[in-house]
């Protein structure tokens, strides 16, 4: 005889208890729990259980015992702290290797420049403040700097007239002029450059004018050998050094504009002129000049006598 059952009403709230609290269930969720056979059950708990795991069926029962053989055993709370522990750690590992891939693809174009920077004769230390990292006729400068600087390109025999005027580069790359003496006219105008490192230039008409932040030159002569060069260090109001490499022509130049000039630069540009050469007038600053007429400063009154021995007068503005 087939069993009735009685239907449920649609309304209301049945109360039941259990040991932890009590709790409320709708008369529509009890009456179509009850009337599902047992099959539709274990259906509805896979379907929860799915939902709850946010996954398939078989990979949520995998997961669920997963879960509870991780928990097997942790009966206080200082294991079960202490497993908690170390996931974070690995998962805090993990993350710093993802910030570290991130950050080397981010460096990526950095540290192709460096090789570049090096194939052009200059070097990076990478311990050095990153202001300073990138290194170039003995300056220091950040990438930035670098890259303008590569930018700005190479000296060489056919190319540098006009080559870095009015550049705003810090120095210049590791010329290239391999033969002969070359005469730079203009090369440098109106740029930033601080220091230049060119031993087989010499300065002609305008090359560092107006070069207000130069301090270093060193070259093959400070003047050339045909004509009087009065604009050559025009403007060059910082200049500290300069080294020369070879002979000293007995054309006049200028170095009015240099109150800074060192005494190693006047001795290195006297000793350098030949001997029973034309006369030569090299015309400096008026405190560069004081310091040469001053006959107790010894050292450099000393460069005034040197240099008359070799036809070589100095005047002052």
């Amino acid at each position: 005889m087939e069993q009735m059952t009685t239907p449920l009403p649609d309304h209301g709230i049945f109360t039941y208890a259990d040991k932890d609290s009590t709790r409320h269930v709708s008369a529509g969720r009890l009456r179509a729990w009850l009337t599902q056979g047992p099959d539709e059950r274990i259906e509805a708990l896979e379907r929860r259980l799915d939902t709850l795991l946010e996954t398939d069926g078989s990979s949520a029962i995998d997961n669920f015992r997963e879960i509870l053989r991780f928990l097997e055993g942790m009966t206080d709370d200082e294991r079960l702290a202490a497993r908690l522990a170390d996931i974070q750690s690995r998962l805090d590992g993990l993350g710093e290797r993802v910030d570290a891939n991130e950050a080397a693809i981010a460096d990526a174009p950095e540290l192709a420049f460096r090789e570049l920077w090096k194939s052009a004769g200059c070097s990076v230390d990478e311990a050095a403040d990153p202001s300073e990292m990138y290194l170039c006729n003995g300056l220091g400068m950040s990438c930035a700097e670098a890259r303008a600087v590569y930018a700005a390109g190479v000296m060489t025999n056919d190319n540098r007239t006009n080559l870095y005027a009015n550049c705003d580069i810090r120095t210049h790359l590791p010329p290239r002029i391999h033969t002969g003496v070359t005469t730079c006219n203009y090369t440098f105008r109106n740029s930033k450059v601080e220091v230049v490192n060119a031993s087989l230039l010499i300065p002609g008409t305008d090359c560092f004018r107006w070069c207000s932040r130069l301090r270093k030159v060193t070259l093959y002569a400070p003047n050339v050998s045909n004509q009087a060069s009065s604009t050559t260090f025009k403007g060059c109001s910082a200049l500290e050094s300069i080294v020369v490499l070879s002979t000293v022509y007995a054309r006049s130049f200028s170095l009015a504009d240099s109150p800074l000039i060192n005494l190693a630069s006047l001795q290195g540009i006297v000793g350098k002129a030949q001997a029973g050469s034309a006369a030569m007038t090299i015309t400096v600053h008026p405190d560069v000049y004081a310091k040469l007429t001053d006959e107790s400063n010894t050292e450099w009154h000393n460069i005034l006598m040197d240099a008359m021995a070799k036809n070589i007068s100095f005047a002052t503005v």
